[in-house]
């Protein structure tokens, strides 16, 4: 399976510690790609448009151009984030954005895997993004094959707790 990680921590953290742990478990029969999304120029969208005259074309000239390349190709999406004021980071959230340039079957039918970290030990700060991946999924008919989240995890001294890690692990080694 061609596995698309996008992720959004602009910081060498958490967020990334919990990729690590999906990518080293996934079998070597899937083709992985991770791509950190807040070190690439990537503008957020204008709304203006022009894509839906020249389809799977965006007016602007930045990284997201080979990005959506690569979304296009995928079977399987896996958003990477913390959690900051309930919502994904605006990084990952702008290559969402961008992605209303592409035509609807591009963006169809894809599996996808939730990955979040979040400085708050209450579980329910994830319920605004898991709100946003569900009208996304409804509106693709994306499959989700499962969500790891690892609360209480707010300055880099703090450590993800090992189950959450295992949880990771054994998410990637059910694909």
């Amino acid at each position: 399976m061609k596995i698309l990680i996008l992720q959004g921590s602009p910081t060498n953290g958490h967020t990334k510690a919990l990729c690590a742990s999906f990518i080293e478990s996934l079998a070597d029969c899937h083709e992985v790609k991770q791509v950190d999304v807040a070190k690439k120029n990537i503008h957020g969208c204008l709304g203006c448009d022009m894509c839906k005259q020249t389809p799977n074309v965006c007016v602007q000239q930045d990284d997201m151009i080979g990005l959506l390349q690569k979304i296009s190709g995928a079977e399987c999406l896996v958003f990477a984030s913390p959690i900051y004021f309930a919502g994904i980071t605006s990084q990952l959230k702008a290559v969402l954005d961008r992605c209303h340039c592409l035509e609807k079957d591009r963006m169809q039918n894809k599996k996808t895997v939730l990955l979040f970290t979040s400085g708050s030990v209450d579980e329910t700060v994830i319920a605004p993004a898991l709100a946003m991946f569900d009208k996304l999924q409804e509106h693709f008919h994306w499959t989700m094959l499962g969500l790891v989240h690892g609360p209480g995890v707010h300055r880099a001294s703090d450590v993800l707790n090992v189950s959450v890690l295992a949880k990771a692990q054994a998410l990637g080694q059910s694909l």
